[in-house]
């Protein structure tokens, strides 16, 4: 009998050092969590001169219409409430400059609008 609850003790010890084993592998592997007051992304502030665009009207991207500044370069997704204002006001904008912080996002760039204007 006693040879039977040492056997099982020493398996259950075993068994919970594997997994003390596994689960400290996995707490290892979570990456770390962002500082507080910190942003994550590489944003960078730019000021950018191109034409206003439909991304769904004109280069078939999305499934709804969304504002995007057309560069010789990359296509500028605007973000923000002025972007949206001035899209709304100014939908085909030959020549608009905006100044803001782009971040890449796939082949493009997304633009946090800080002012936007119509350039003549």
């Amino acid at each position: 009998m006693k040879k039977l609850i040492l056997a099982i003790l020493a398996s259950s010890l075993l068994a919970l050092g594997s997994y003390a084993d596994k689960k400290k592998a996995a707490d290892s592997e979570k990456p770390a969590k962002a500082e507080k007051g910190k942003k994550k992304g590489n944003a960078a502030k730019v000021t950018v001169t191109g034409e206003i665009k439909c991304a769904h009207c004109d280069f078939k991207i999305g499934d709804t219409c969304a504002a995007v500044l057309k560069t010789d370069k990359a296509l500028y997704f605007l973000q923000g409430k002025k972007a949206k204002a001035f899209a709304k006001a100014n939908p085909k904008a030959k020549k608009a400059e905006a100044v803001g912080k782009a971040k890449k996002d796939g082949e493009n760039y997304a633009l946090r609008v800080s002012s936007i204007a119509v350039k003549e």
